[in-house]
């Protein structure tokens, strides 16, 4: 659907025959008062194409082959002793002594975990003392990156993330 302008201006980042959409993408504007049809998108100059995704693994010094679940502090310090990568999926919390209803009580803090810098997806769950989730050298995830149900979360800083494969979700904390 076309953008919210009361008075049909064309937006600022999309060309004069055009609306920018709700969508974020940009609508002709059609002569029959009321009607709009979508178009292919409008590239914004600079933007004709996308960047390569990095290569999974670059930059990293020792890849652990699996997947890891850190449910303490601990279980990860002993991780970044050894590896920075992991080629399988990284969850952080999400109890499973409780069959999984119940809340990770152990971690309070992830700079135990600050040397991580890629995974095939990476899961911050259920997490009841976790007020800040940062991970200041991941970059990269080549599926799905999920923070959700972590009770007192404030914020989530990922300053080195260049690349989500899949899908991002930050939900229900």
């Amino acid at each position: 659907s076309p953008g919210d302008d009361a008075d049909d201006t064309p937006s600022a980042d999309c060309p004069d025959a055009y609306l920018l959409g709700d969508d974020g993408l940009c609508w002709l504007r059609d002569t029959d008062p009321g009607r709009i049809d979508p178009l292919d998108p409008v590239v914004v100059p600079g933007c004709e194409t996308l960047p390569e995704p990095p290569l999974f693994g670059a930059g990293c010094s020792a890849m652990l082959e699996d997947d890891v679940h850190f449910e303490t502090e601990a279980q990860m310090a002993t991780f970044c002793e050894d590896y920075d990568c992991i080629s399988g999926g990284v969850m952080i919390g999400l109890d499973e002594v409780k069959g999984g209803e119940g809340f990770n009580t152990d971690i309070t803090t992830l700079e135990p975990l600050a040397c991580l810098r890629a995974s095939r997806f990476l899961m911050i769950g259920r997490n009841a003392n976790l007020p800040h989730a940062e991970l200041p050298n991941y970059r990269y995830t080549g599926g799905g990156f999920t923070v959700s149900g972590n009770e007192g979360l404030e914020s989530v800083s990922m300053p080195a993330l260049e690349y989500v494969g899949g899908d991002l979700s930050i939900q229900i904390n």
